[in-house]
């Protein structure tokens, strides 16, 4: 590249992967980009199976306890999750 090379305001010219500081999430834990990385899919994970099961309830009028249960059990598993990764 010639002339003058752009730099990003308060970045610099590292790169994403560059960044191996960690943060402290709402739970008090320190987690490094990866281990926040790895939760963050877990998260996302849990919200997309949360969901199918709404859909799947209001496709019936009578949905399974098994489903509903589920349903529950993945709700105190995203509560969860969002507290261990709320910087």
């Amino acid at each position: 590249m010639t002339g003058a090379q752009k730099t990003k305001p308060h970045g610099g010219n590292r790169e994403a992967s560059e960044n191996t500081t960690a943060w402290t999430s709402d739970s008090g834990a320190q987690h490094s980009p990866q281990q926040a990385t790895a939760l963050m899919l877990a998260l996302f994970a849990t919200d997309a199976a949360c969901a199918q099961l709404d859909r799947y309830a209001l496709a019936t009028d009578a949905p399974a306890w098994t489903a509903v249960e589920a349903a529950n059990l993945l709700d105190a598993a995203r509560a969860m999750l969002t507290r261990s990764v709320t910087p």
